[in-house]
């Protein structure tokens, strides 16, 4: 599972570094005015660098997440001109904070451009829907497969506190090793089964309760994906949602994203392998599948 933060160690390695520097008495390079200027675009620089590292790891291609990476960035400019205020020779001020600003507002304003152009280009070079995506959506059947995870809302964070949670919470009763759970979901839950017979018993009414009260804090609709959804069930497209998370789980995100009366199926417990039926796995598949009807 901690695969599945791996792309935070980037970001996470650049903030260390822009404290580590700002924790340097004096970065001066002796140019005179220079050295104000230089000084000032390494500023910018360097926290454009982190915008841009936060807004990869919440995938970039939705707008809402922009705007998350900027609000995280810009946080910890300020906390970053803070903690210069401790540090002999250096201080921290609002002109400076407004510099980190300047540099964050224009990564992301370029990456907001570079998606749109991409995803432009990408409608003009072929109005067709790619050969990949027609073996999911034939004209006669009128039919698609979404990945879940992958285009709706990936469940894997609301599943993996879960896993902590119960394993945690029934310590005394049964050891749970979430380390040796396989990635497999489908695989996982047969090992959660022969776990729960030692002890717990149900753990499927676990899962229930426990995604009732926390998926929110994991998930939240996105809504130009389900402006899309809507407007393929519109053209009478029959839309099929899978995931290899365990149904109960599949249910409850199916209605907290509004996208029941959207599909005809959302189903769990799919073994996800290459041998799987053609799926999409990725929201702009879906525009494009839209434009070319």
């Amino acid at each position: 599972m901690r695969r599945q933060h791996a792309h935070w160690l980037l970001p996470l390695v650049w903030a260390a570094l822009i404290f580590s520097l700002s924790s340097i008495p004096a970065l001066g390079t002796g140019l005179g005015v220079w050295d104000l200027v230089l000084r000032k675009l390494a500023h910018a620089v360097e926290f454009g660098i982190l915008a841009f590292l936060v807004s990869y790891s919440l995938k970039f291609h939705l707008s809402a997440n922009l705007l998350l990476a900027g609000a995280i960035t810009a946080g910890y400019a300020a906390t970053d001109e803070y903690h210069q205020t401790f540090v002999s020779g250096r201080s921290g001020s609002v002109v400076d904070w407004s510099i980190d600003l300047f540099g964050i507002i224009v990564t992301l304003v370029l990456l907001r451009f570079w998606r749109k152009r991409q995803h432009f280009q990408a409608s003009q070079v072929d109005p067709q829907v790619p050969e990949n995506l027609t073996k999911g959506l034939s004209m006669k059947q009128r039919e698609i497969v979404i990945d879940l995870d992958s285009v709706l809302g990936d469940t894997r964070p609301v599943w993996e506190a879960f896993l902590e949670h119960i394993a945690r919470r029934f310590s005394v009763i049964e050891p749970l090793d979430t380390a040796s759970l396989e990635y497999d979901r489908t695989r996982a839950v047969q090992q959660l089964d022969r776990w729960a017979t030692d002890g717990i018993g149900n753990w499927r009414g676990q899962l229930i309760r426990f995604t009732e009260d926390h998926l929110p804090v994991y998930l939240r609709p996105d809504s130009r994906t389900t402006t899309v959804l809507r407007a393929l069930a519109a053209e009478g497209i029959e839309i099929r949602v899978i995931s290899d998370a365990p149904q109960e789980l599949v249910d409850i995100v199916s209605s907290h994203l509004g996208i029941i009366r959207l599909v005809t199926e959302c189903r769990g417990g799919v073994t996800l392998s290459k041998d799987s039926p053609e799926r999409i796995k990725n929201p702009d598949e879906l525009e494009l599948i839209l434009t070319s009807l």
